[in-house]
């Protein structure tokens, strides 16, 4: 299957490439086999659902803490060797889950989560780091489009990752003449994963020294950063929550309210991450005609009508395109969130102001997961995606605050370096609509 881009996407240099591919293919086995097949697995070794749990909210909540030190990391070693230390850890990570059935009894139920941790540690250190190496490796009037393109790729690996895992379990029980019923084809789908993490690790040791990183042009001196950066990252804080509302309740709503096979929210979720897919690599179009500032406030806005939509109508239909389009709005969202962090940091704070900007996004997630759960149990579904809504408006309301800051912020302009300035540019101009 080949991923149409745009005929206006410019040509990257062979580091993008690289580093773009070794996501691509983390993301098929992390994110996509990895992320489905591990839940079947631990249910057939006779795991109980308080693992399941325990599970995604160590994750979670551990993707959010390790933001901030995964972009100190690649503040001291430098993005390209955290990138590559974040590929091993991620790679042995992925390697402990299918020796859960050799593991002594004693240690059977914590070993997951510890494979959880390990890969959640390399997951940070590769998606943190790999924003100051895109930075680093594409010139600034392109840097939107390199954004979009690595949204887009990783969620085209994620679907792809997912399909995969659903047709490996069958394709191995063939093979070892046994059933589904049995952990062994699972056990052999997550080597797959294995194997597709070996492939992204040889990628990423070929990035070469450029990578380290080279600064881009900026027009102003990094003194205020502070107030814009800490807010954008609230907005981000505040959009993932809102999000994480529909993406972790959302396939049970479907399962329990309107008992929709598993078959059907697949496919759902299949027709999200290919509208996501579609989203980021439009993306870059859309922030530059709109500005980046101004493309997070649409989205955040649109997802707030989504999931208002979701609460007010009980109906499978609604449930089924509230999913698909928060999936497309995220992949819309996310690059323009990126590009505006680039553009406020100053070189040397690339890693710690990405990292931050992970860290908001998993924090969100987390506070969601842990509030929202309790929340439907206790009152039902639609007041859970009305807080989500809510989330949703107060973030577009204070990303508008902060497109005001925009005459007080550094930039990266949208054009080469030599090309003629005018009083307002790169991140005022994005940030002011422009």
């Amino acid at each position: 299957m080949r991923l149409p881009l745009p005929a206006s996407f410019p040509r990257f240099s062979r580091d993008v490439w690289l580093v773009n591919a070794s996501l691509m293919v983390f993301a098929a086995g992390f994110m996509g086999i990895t992320q489905l097949l591990r839940v079947i697995y631990l249910l057939r070794l006779g795991a109980g659902l308080e693992l399941i749990g325990a599970l995604y909210a160590a994750g979670s909540l551990l993707f959010g803490v390790l933001g901030l030190p995964s972009g100190a990391i690649g503040m001291r070693l430098g993005a390209r060797r955290a990138l590559v230390l974040g590929a091993v850890v991620l790679f042995a990570g992925l390697s402990l889950l299918p020796m859960t059935e050799v593991v002594p009894p004693t240690l059977r139920s914590a070993w997951p989560v510890a494979a959880e941790l390990v890969t959640t540690v390399g997951w940070s250190l590769l998606v943190v780091n790999s924003v100051p190496i895109l930075v680093a490796t594409t010139p600034p009037e392109h840097l939107r489009a390199a954004y979009a393109l690595r949204e887009a790729l990783m969620g085209f690996a994620s679907l792809t990752g997912l399909v995969l895992a659903g047709l490996l379990p069958a394709l191995f029980a063939a093979l070892l003449e046994t059933t589904t019923a049995q952990p062994a084809p699972y056990r052999y789908g997550l080597l797959v994963s294995l194997l597709l993490g070996g492939v992204a690790l040889f990628l990423v040791t070929r990035t070469g020294a450029l990578a380290e990183g080279r600064p881009a042009v900026t027009s102003r001196s990094p003194r205020g950063l502070g107030r814009p950066i800490l807010l954008l990252l609230f907005c981000g804080f505040l959009h993932q929550g809102g999000a994480a509302a529909c993406r972790v309740f959302t396939y049970a709503y479907m399962d329990t309210a309107f008992a929709m096979p598993t078959s059907a929210i697949g496919v759902i979720n299949g027709a999200g991450m290919a509208l996501a897919v579609f989203a980021a690599l439009n993306s870059s179009r859309l922030a530059r005609r709109f500005g980046s500032g101004q493309t997070m406030i649409l989205a955040s806005l649109a997802l707030m009508l989504d999931l208002v939509m979701m609460a007010l109508l009980s109906h499978w239909i609604a449930a089924a395109v509230g999913t698909i389009v928060v999936l497309g709005l995220f992949s819309l969202w996310m690059p323009a969130y990126q590009t505006l962090q680039m553009e406020f940091a100053a070189p040397g704070q690339r890693g710690i102001v990405s990292g931050a900007g992970f860290m908001a996004l998993g924090l969100g997630f987390s506070m969601t997961s842990l509030v929202g759960g309790r929340l439907a149990a206790a009152t039902g579904y639609p007041p859970l995606f009305l807080m989500g809504a809510s989330l949703a408006l107060a973030s577009a309301l204070l990303m508008n605050h902060v497109r005001k800051l925009g005459s007080c912020t550094p930039s990266v302009p949208d054009r080469p370096a030599d090309a003629p300035t005018s009083r307002l540019h790169g991140s005022e101009a994005s940030l002011a609509g422009g």
